[in-house]
């Protein structure tokens, strides 16, 4: 994932460190545990300076 961030300007004013640039590497799997559930897991490491240095998400989406 890599995201852009533009230069802020407020009232024609330059805001200092406000243009970003996020890069994460992620990789993730997901599994059926039952009929109705699944479980998902992932992982990110930032690749830039202004991203996160790491990130994990883990998800257990249930149908009722």
């Amino acid at each position: 994932m890599q995201s852009f961030a533009q230069e802020l300007e407020i009232n024609g004013r330059r805001v200092d460190g406000s243009d970003q640039v996020n890069s994460i590497l992620a990789l993730g799997a997901s599994s059926i545990l039952g009929r109705r559930t699944l479980l998902s897991v992932s992982a990110g490491i930032g690749l830039t300076e202004e991203s996160p240095d790491y990130s994990v998400f883990v998800s257990l989406p249930m149908r009722f």
